[in-house]
């Protein structure tokens, strides 16, 4: 793995070299404290996996950095780093930084980054069709309050009740998680009350996809129909209602199951970027919506179960991954109420044999 560092503070470029290399001690790392040195460090080093550049500079800043290199090298993540406080930072950069960290960042969001590095290649995009994504000025990029909510429930012990308070400050998303978590999705029979008793039914994972979603569809609303909304998003709840009966079907434990819920519940995310991104001519054909939420999961730090349970249309991961194999199983059944099966998944399930038991579970509930 290759990485650039930028900043003119020499003492911070060791503390970030040191603390890289200590969670990659084989990547392949250049730092640089002259920001006009960049094009010069990649001609050198070849394109980088990732780039972080500090914001302020006096030469030039991290945002002239990071348009540099959303033109010369696309496909690497990019991170911007900060001592400046501002409310919702991210959504001001144009989407130029795929990371924001805010100083003094943790060694844990430094291995979010380099995770994520490390998942884009799993994807199926070809060089090509990372570039243009790269490039792409319109894709959602998540607030920085969503940010820091999900920071909070990525802890090990995830802080529950401090998500809770930082929810509780948007009534309509608090609103929206109190009925996710009563409805028949998860089928529970007393109802909850309080956006604590939601986070904590619903838990850490639940959580952070049902905030995640709630984003994208507030930003879809600005140029998607309601209608659209609705098919789209009562499509991704169906789906997640169905994986409680298939799972036991596939042989999947109860753990797998709530992360497959939760993978048909972001596989919405796709779907509404394709709608949000209906004005860009892409050089090449997006196989699967679910491709683009794989993708923009993985900036967003999800792990990489989640983030390869989207991959549907990869024959590679449904072969390997029984999450994606039971998430193709359930598109397929939302799709179409003919007991049938995509080629790649029959053949997939006859090989695992469970394509009698998918079959069976199939007619039940086309019924």
């Amino acid at each position: 793995m290759k990485v650039i560092l930028i900043d003119d503070d020499a003492l911070l470029l060791k503390a970030l070299s040191r603390a890289i290399l200590h969670i990659d001690f084989e990547c392949e790392l250049k730092a640089v404290n002259n920001p006009l040195e960049f094009a010069a460090c990649v001609e050198e080093l070849g394109e980088p996996d990732i780039i972080f550049s500090d914001l302020v500079m006096p030469e030039c800043s991290g945002l002239e950095v990071l348009e540099q290199a959303r033109i010369i090298c696309p496909t690497a993540l990019r991170c911007l780093l900060s001592g400046e406080v501002a409310t919702d930072f991210s959504m001001q950069v144009d989407n130029l930084a795929h990371f924001y960290l805010a100083k003094p960042f943790t060694k844990a969001q430094l291995v979010d980054v380099i995770n994520a590095s490390k998942l884009l290649p799993l994807l199926g995009l070809t060089l090509e069709e990372r570039s243009e994504l790269g490039q792409l000025t319109k894709l959602p990029v998540l607030p920085e309050t969503l940010i820091d909510t999900l920071r909070l429930l990525r802890l090990s012990p995830p802080l529950l009740e401090q998500a809770a308070d930082l929810i509780s400050l948007n009534p309509p998303l608090a609103a929206k998680l109190i009925q996710i978590s009563n409805s028949a999705m998860l089928g529970f029979a007393s109802p909850v009350h309080s956006v604590q008793q939601a986070v904590f039914r619903l838990g850490s994972e639940f959580t952070e996809a049902i905030l995640t979603c709630f984003e994208i569809e507030k930003i879809g609303n600005q140029r998607i129909s309601p209608k659209q909304l609705f098919e789209i998003n009562n499509k991704a709840m169906k789906k997640a209602q169905l994986a409680k009966s298939l799972g036991p079907v596939l042989d999947l434990e109860k753990q797998d199951i709530e992360d497959l819920q939760v993978v048909c519940l972001l596989g919405a995310i796709g779907e509404i970027c394709i709608l949000q991104l209906s004005e860009h001519s892409f050089n090449w054909q997006m196989k699967e919506a679910t491709t683009l939420s794989a993708y923009l999961l993985t900036l967003w730090g999800f792990p990489g179960d989640i983030v390869l349970g989207e991959l549907i249309c990869q024959s590679a991961t449904l072969g390997a991954k029984k999450l994606t194999l039971a998430h193709a199983v359930l598109e397929d059944a939302i799709a179409s109420q003919d007991p049938k099966w995509k080629a790649s998944v029959q053949k997939i399930l006859f090989e695992k044999e469970l394509y009698d038991k998918a079959i069976d579970w199939r007619k039940r509930v086309s019924k």
